[in-house]
């Protein structure tokens, strides 16, 4: 039978499994989701202390990841604990795939490890739940611990089991984040080897101008020494074509350059005209560029690289588009506010000033 005071502390844990699960649903830290979740179980019954405890990626070693109100030195004394039969009740519940119970730490040789620093602590007993993710493949333990000698008690069991599941769910949730990001920094370089691919054949074509310029003028310079005429004219044309070609030589380097991004608040004008440049040499003289920068375009927070590989990709696919035909491709940056209702259409978007870039074909060849 459950007293009012139960009920109200029932009701208060569920509100925070509630916010726990919308904060995952937001793709906050899982360190601070489980610090939360942790918290309210703990205060549902103020008798157990909670603790989870993440598997690396070799599936080797436990490291910790949330024990509010577990004594620090004992924390510290877990984290990186391996994975075993002997290695206190944690490692033992992955390496066993079951339940483990010490119900005396003080004679339990699965801390023998640990006891000094636990018994210190007041920790007296322990259970550890293995977690698996829906491969069931093991992902952590959650952990109690009790000041008393014994087992939890049997009207415990319920919360303790909901505990586990909440907590797998936060591990699950953080592991499936850091797969996504992985899987689309993978993606961004497939697509900048792939326009580093189309780009190939307009820089050979520019490289092969910028050659004949110069061995033109070494031949025009060698028949006017023959003749005794100055040079001057000659080289001066020279050394612009060899400034040409070390230029776009630097923005191949960049564009290819494979980094962690960095963001920074940037003027889109000079980013868009260099990409413009890559653009320029990519498609065929028969496409007519424009590109149009309303004047009150704002500064952005973004990488001046990644920007350039969506200029470029966004052009050759327009082109694509026009069945390789030639036409005009219009470019325009412009200033956009977004309000509430249509930042909502819009996924990870909030209300505010933001920078439009529209790339349109005229459909020539459709």
């Amino acid at each position: 039978m459950l007293f009012r005071s139960d009920r109200k502390r029932d009701e208060a844990l569920r509100e925070e499994q509630a916010a726990v699960l919308e904060m995952i649903a937001r793709g906050a830290p899982s360190d601070a989701t489980l610090e939360r979740l942790l918290r309210a179980f703990e205060q549902r019954d103020t008798g157990m202390l909670f603790s989870v405890m993440v598997l690396d990626e070799e599936g080797r070693h436990l490291k910790a990841a949330a024990a509010p109100s577990l004594p620090l030195d004992l924390v510290r004394s877990l984290d990186g604990i391996a994975v075993g039969p002997n290695a206190t009740c944690c490692g033992a519940a992955i390496h066993d795939r079951q339940v483990i119970f010490v119900e005396d730490i003080a004679e339990g040789p699965l801390w023998k490890c640990h006891r000094e620093v636990a018994l210190r602590n007041g920790i007296r007993a322990s259970m550890s739940i293995p977690l698996y993710d829906p491969h069931r493949n093991a992902i952590g333990t959650l952990s109690v611990f009790h000041h008393q000698v014994g087992r939890p008690e049997t009207t415990q069991g319920a919360w303790i089991a909901s505990a586990a599941q909440s907590a797998t769910l936060c591990i699950h949730a953080a592991r499936a984040e850091r797969q996504r990001v992985s899987l689309e920094a993978q993606l961004r370089h497939a697509q900048k080897l792939e326009a580093m691919g189309t780009l190939a054949g307009g820089i050979a074509h520019d490289f092969n101008n910028i050659l004949a310029a110069i061995l033109g003028n070494v031949e025009l310079a060698r028949a006017e020494l023959a003749r005794g005429g100055g040079v001057g004219g000659n080289l001066e044309e020279i050394g612009k074509a060899t400034q040409r070609a070390t230029a776009l030589v630097r923005q191949i380097l960049t564009f290819s350059r494979r980094q962690i991004v960095e963001r920074q608040a940037i003027s889109l004008r000079p980013v868009l005209e260099e990409g413009l440049r890559l653009l320029r040499a990519t498609l065929p003289a028969s496409v007519d560029i424009a590109l149009s920068i309303a004047p009150d375009t704002p500064d952005v927070l973004a990488d001046p690289t990644q920007i350039q590989q969506i200029l470029v990709n966004l052009g050759t696919n327009a082109w694509h588009a026009c069945a390789g035909n030639g036409g005009l491709l219009s470019l325009r940056i412009e200033r956009a506010e977004l309000d509430l209702e249509h930042a909502r259409e819009h996924a990870n978007l909030l209300p505010g000033t933001y920078a439009l870039l529209t790339v349109q074909d005229n459909e020539i060849g459709r």
